[in-house]
């Protein structure tokens, strides 16, 4: 696991999202922006061709947000699906 993961900083990380890259780049767009920090892991895909399979439709992101934030980001969430 990578020390930026969040998981790593103790239980005051929550994961509210797992899934696509450009899904989770979109939640997190929303999230901020309505004051809510949020941490993005993403997968680590190589292609040969920065073209072909990017890793943007393969999944395996994450979304965390801190704790105290958790009800706040459902709820943002909650309005996205």
């Amino acid at each position: 696991m990578s020390p930026s993961n969040p998981t790593n900083r103790g239980p005051d990380w929550r994961n509210v999202f797992d899934g696509d890259v450009w899904r989770a780049r979109i939640l997190q767009a929303e999230l901020e922006g309505n004051g809510v920090p949020t941490h993005v892991v993403e997968p680590q895909v190589y292609a040969d061709n920065l073209y072909d399979n990017n890793g943007l439709a393969y999944g395996g992101a994450s979304v965390f947000v801190p704790a105290r934030y958790l009800d706040e980001a459902l709820r943002i969430l909650a309005r996205e699906s």
